[in-house]
């Protein structure tokens, strides 16, 4: 019986320690104060720039692990940012942060550097 019982317990456990809860997902409207990030199930990805609410680019992300490649591919690109990056990301409950591994894009590591914290 305790054999039964530990396992149910250990099941309750990992159940709520799944990278699959809310506070993790990838998916919904991040902002860092200066600009928006929208990233969406079919892994497309829209950014705003100075807090306004229409995307001014888009573009795709993919993920890998911690790791997320993302290219922007339509909209006001800024010089040298149309080739794919490469970040390492992390979210917990408040906030998600990228850590830059490969960019050349000026805007994108100046924005990124900066803590996210999810709107929607």
């Amino acid at each position: 019986m305790k054999k039964y019982l530990f396992l149910i317990l250990l099941c309750i456990l990992l159940s709520s320690c799944s990278s699959q809860s809310d506070y993790k997902k990838l998916n919904g409207i991040w902002t860092n104060g200066s600009i928006s990030l929208i990233f969406s199930d079919n892994n497309n990805l829209s950014v705003s720039l100075d807090k306004d609410t229409i995307p001014e680019i888009t573009g795709s992300y993919s993920l890998n692990g911690s790791d997320i490649f993302m290219q922007f591919n339509d909209g006001k690109i800024p010089n040298d940012c149309a080739g794919e990056s490469k970040y390492e990301y992390t979210i917990n409950e408040i906030a998600l942060n990228f850590d830059m591994e490969v960019d050349l894009c000026p805007m994108r590591k100046e924005e990124f550097a900066k803590t996210f914290k999810k709107i929607k």
